[in-house]
């Protein structure tokens, strides 16, 4: 009775750490081709997010993507054909916009667009097989939503998000608390990310939102690139992993970083020129920050 008894009590244990591990958000990281970030990735246990930027796959600003650019990228950035784990496209700019809703555009030109999207998706997954591929800020913001009684521009949509292997909406933060109340942000989020969530039910897709430790600086002139607070991109990160719709939550976070990027900005943008003021050690300063938010972001998800 006793060894029963024991051999239940495991198997209880086990079921718990099991869930646990089912249930757990994942971390995935999507960093800057330097060595000194694999290093980091690599040391700290966190799988990455390989991201692929416009100009990798597109020339100039056309509206085609280039296939003998594409695998030159692919065998630059993702040299083994047979590397597993995550991918996203960033492919931003006026075809984003189109697909987006900011844009207007006839049926015609809009169908184009969309299937374009879907042969560069394809694309990166006959280079890259075993890689789940995505593009990023899919969904947009709520213009799907406002979309939907137009079926068939919202069918079109929906024919991209199911090429997708993940949905990879974006939650950077764009205002602190001083320059536009909480109350929008917050709003925002739940908005969205609860429509992504919807969607993520009815194509039966994961959910990986974009999340970064600096402020957004494209609605935010002031204080855009700044870095974020711990306390309020924990909250951030706490709001985003907790957020439930449809009996569903986000599978993770893809957190994004251009630290080598903004150290070669400091004696151009004003921001980031008055963070590096005092800084001596540039190298360790941009080690130190992803250390610092990493712990934050393990503070949450873990």
């Amino acid at each position: 009775m006793k060894n029963k008894y024991s051999l239940l009590v495991l198997v209880i244990l086990l079921s718990i750490c099991t869930l646990k591990s089912q249930t757990a958000p994942k971390l995935l990281f999507s960093g800057e081709n330097y060595s000194w970030q694999t290093l980091f990735y690599q040391s700290n246990n966190i799988q990455p997010c390989y991201l692929l930027y416009q100009a990798q796959f597109v020339v100039d600003k056309s509206l085609n993507f280039d296939k003998k650019l594409m695998e030159k990228s692919m065998d630059k950035f993702i040299p083994d054909k047979n590397t597993t784990g995550y991918g996203v496209l960033d492919w931003e700019g006026n075809i984003f916009n189109i697909i987006a809703g900011y844009t207007t555009v006839t049926q015609k030109v809009f169908d184009e667009h969309i299937n374009e999207f879907i042969a560069t998706l394809r694309y990166a997954k006959f280079l890259r097989p075993n890689i789940k591929w995505s593009f990023y800020a899919m969904p947009t913001y709520v213009y799907f939503k406002y979309a939907e009684g137009k079926s068939k521009t919202f069918d079109k949509r929906l024919l991209l998000l199911r090429e997708l292997d993940f949905l990879a909406p974006s939650f950077y933060v764009f205002y602190d608390g001083k320059t536009v109340p909480d109350a929008f942000s917050t709003q925002l989020i739940d908005a969205n990310l609860s429509f992504a969530l919807e969607l993520a039910s009815k194509l039966n897709k994961p959910v990986y939102a974009f999340v970064w430790h600096r402020y957004c600086p494209g609605t935010n002139i002031i204080n855009g690139n700044k870095i974020i607070d711990v306390v309020t991109f924990k909250a951030h990160i706490s709001r985003i992993l907790n957020t439930t719709n449809f009996n569903r939550k986000p599978t993770g976070i893809i957190w994004w970083n251009c630290e080598d990027f903004l150290a070669g900005t400091r004696t151009r943008d004003s921001v980031i020129m008055a963070e590096y003021k005092n800084v001596t050690d540039v190298e360790l300063y941009k080690k130190n920050i992803l250390k610092t938010y990493l712990d934050v972001i393990n503070s949450v998800v873990k």
